[in-house]
């Protein structure tokens, strides 16, 4: 429901986006501006991430412990 939300507000307008399987052809009668990728968990389109799974939930976690780990790494190289 969160990818519905997000294109609604236009933000998804041309950028790449997933949803449920359930969701596929009504969301793309309703938004066909938006890239949809229902074959992808996850989507990451500059910081608009989208998930379209019922456990996406564990995805988004471990991408976004992924891109803090990494942001993190690069910090701590810049200050040495």
């Amino acid at each position: 429901m969160g990818t519905f939300v997000l294109a609604m507000t236009g933000l998804l307008d041309g950028k790449i986006a997933t949803t449920n399987w359930l969701f596929i052809r009504n969301f793309k009668a309703q938004f066909p501006k938006v890239n949809l990728k229902p074959e992808r968990i996850l989507t990451d389109d500059l910081g608009l991430i989208c998930t379209g799974a019922v456990t996406s939930a564990m995805n988004l976690a471990l991408y976004l412990k992924m891109a803090i780990t990494i942001l993190l790494f690069i910090l701590n190289k810049l200050k040495h």
